[in-house]
């Protein structure tokens, strides 16, 4: 995405301005958002107009709303590229501005902001707005977030609900939930358990203490349907009671609202209690749980790249930008992956259904030769993360005492050297000495259950050491079964964008044919083995900080064939199937041709999706 910013409207006397009236009218939090935004969209920033997919207008709206002034001659000046349409401009008023909104207060109050749409604001601006009603399909509204840090508390929750602020806002009408409704449910209900009023009445509490000690905090509407209180009862970890009819939340295709909070219609406030003491704590414990989890959610780094996801979201549609290069953009580079996978054989001693190292639809054993294995590891020289031998099962390389003495050398330090294997063998001394991290699974076979068990103990106790152990059955979802068979493109590239094994595993150097090749992905790196072919990067020093936009080419190339991010059911290890689609029929048949492999081609119709992981034991 790229967008043209009109540097006009960042002048001196404009940013004058824009500080002065903010103080005149209390907006340093309002300005804030402007600063954050214009900051924001300099990242996207391009100097030539003609391959800009938005212009930015870096107007303080909401300052020349509340300054009663209308900025059309400033508009028509200096936006050049109007007639292009894709302009974007921030609004964080208290009031709509494509129509005038039904819950404005009054005309002609004192100090009312500009209360009639401005005649220039048509479909050549996309608005950004906290307001979410009146709303263009373009407009997209974003959720209050605060500036100053505000801590989880750790106190007992001792109130059911509370509300502490002004019960009324000047100017509003009886009919409207600010207009005296609160008095009447505050005369009505307040008790130990329910706080209700204004700040001088309870000088025990502040405005975040008061939230802290709450299991639910009532959010009316003010002069906006909108609320600062929402979001400040949810970082304060209590469950906001919304009370603001046609206010749409913001992001619900990435926030499970119902997860965090109570819409309650304004008409049944008086109903709160009632409908509260009839949720079971198990309900509200698990809100609760899922606030403190999720607190990511309520920053402004999410609401920032969240937008501009949607922004170039709209691109996409339009078909100015790939879905593809739009998944690409939020993937992990091997650069933040905390662990990198050298496979040194494909050799292994199990035969696990859906295999993610694909190793019965490959059609020789290899081994990486230890040339090979210590260029890969200085190949690596700076990465801080853990540098994993697995294979296949690493300890039935030809070589493998000699490999861990490489290990050794260029490795210094321990807990970065790791091994991924089923089964040691006769290598337990050795394993002990070399590795200082591991990750330990036997697939449930009776033979390596009790050995690596031990092996997990013994290297717990000795300390400074990384130990994962799983010894049940593993669930794998499976990887033939390719999503581009299974979703059209727009939802396979979501997928794709949130895979398990992008966001969780590893990239991977392997060898292929005798050559070093370097993946984004693990996986990727199986079906290039699988299918004999070569389309890995060459492994250099420093590979590993190369961005993801770089690694495009084999993203996609491997992920609309894989089955990983469709995250389908598959058959257990012990199993010995593999399930595909069409796409993969080729290595399937292969396996049943050469290893008499069970196979199952996936009905699309009647697939279903895993619960976990993609494997249930990375759960562990």
């Amino acid at each position: 995405m790229k967008i043209f910013i009109y540097d006009e409207f960042l002048d001196e006397s404009l940013q004058q301005f824009n500080l002065d009236t903010a103080a005149i009218h209390r907006q340093e939090h309002h300005l804030q958002y402007w600063i954050d935004f214009t900051d924001f969209f300099a990242k996207y920033r391009t100097l030539d107009p003609d391959e800009a997919h938005y212009f930015y207008v870096p107007l303080y709206l909401t300052g020349w709303q509340f300054a009663n002034i209308d900025p059309e001659e400033l508009i028509l000046k200096n936006c050049k590229y109007l007639d292009r349409g894709n302009h974007i401009i921030l609004s964080t008023g208290d009031v709509g501005q494509r129509v005038r909104s039904k819950y404005d207060m009054t005309e002609g109050v004192p100090g009312r902001a500009y209360d009639q749409p401005y005649k220039w604001l048509d479909e050549r601006f996309s608005l950004i707005v906290l307001e979410s009603i009146n709303l263009w399909p373009r407009d997209i509204a974003f959720l209050p977030y605060q500036h100053q840090e505000i801590p989880y508390p750790n106190e007992a929750r001792d109130i059911l609900i509370s509300f502490l602020g002004k019960l009324t806002q000047l100017f509003l009408p009886p009919s409207h939930i600010r207009g005296g409704k609160l008095i009447d449910f505050k005369n009505k209900f307040s008790d130990a358990n329910i706080v209700i009023g204004a700040p001088e009445e309870f000088p025990q509490f502040t405005y975040h203490s008061i939230m802290a000690r709450s299991f639910f905090t009532l959010c009316p509407a003010g002069i906006g349907r909108w609320s600062f209180r929402f979001l400040e009862a949810l970082l304060n970890g209590s469950i906001p009671i919304l009370l603001s009819d046609d206010y749409v939340l913001p992001f619900s295709k990435k926030i499970k609202w119902d997860d965090y909070c109570l819409v309650v219609a304004e008409r049944d406030l008086e109903r709160i209690p009632e409908i509260v003491n009839n949720i079971p704590f198990e309900q509200i414990y698990q809100k609760l749980k899922k606030i403190k989890e999720d607190r990511h959610f309520f920053t402004k780094e999410f609401s920032l790249h969240e937008v501009a996801e949607i922004l170039e979201k709209n691109l996409a549609q339009e078909g100015k930008i790939s879905y593809a290069d739009l998944a690409i953009k939020r993937m992990r580079s091997p650069e933040h992956m905390h662990i990198i996978c050298v496979d040194v054989t494909n050799k292994c001693d199990l035969a696990c259904s859906n295999c993610t190292r694909l190793l019965e639809n490959q059609d020789k054993y290899w081994e990486m030769s230890p040339e090979n294995f210590r260029e890969a590891l200085r190949s690596l020289k700076n990465y801080n993360g853990v540098i994993a031998m697995i294979g296949g099962n690493p300890c039935m390389h030809t070589k493998f005492e000699e490999l861990c003495k490489i290990f050794i050398e260029e490795i210094p330090n321990q807990i970065q050297r790791g091994l991924w294997t089923n089964n040691y063998f006769k290598h337990r001394k050795l394993v002990e000495e070399t590795f200082g991290s591991f990750n330990l699974n036997p697939h449930n076979n009776p033979r390596a259950i009790e050995p690596l068990k031990d092996l997990h103990q013994t290297v717990l106790a000795m300390g400074g050491r990384n130990a994962g152990y799983y010894d049940k059955s593993s669930d794998h979802a499976p990887l033939l079964t390719a999503i581009k068979d299974i979703y059209e493109e727009h939802e396979m590239w979501e997928k794709i964008a949130a895979c398990d094994i992008n966001r969780e595993w590893s990239a991977a150097i392997v060898q292929n044919n005798g050559k070093l090749r370097a993946y984004f992905c693990e996986v990727a790196a199986s079906f290039d083995l699988a299918r004999n072919e070569d389309h890995g990067h060459e492994v250099v020093l420093d590979w590993w900080k190369t961005p993801i936009d770089q690694f495009g080419d084999q993203i996609k190339r491997f992920c609309p064939g894989c089955g990983a991010a469709a995250k389908l059911q598959g058959h257990y290890d012990y199993e010995n199937i593999d399930t595909y689609t069409k796409s993969n029929e080729d290595l399937a048949l292969k396996s049943v041709a050469a290893k008499k492999r069970k196979v199952i081609m996936l009905n699309v119709e009647e697939h279903k999706s895993l619960e976990h992981k993609v494997t249930n034991y990375a759960n562990y």
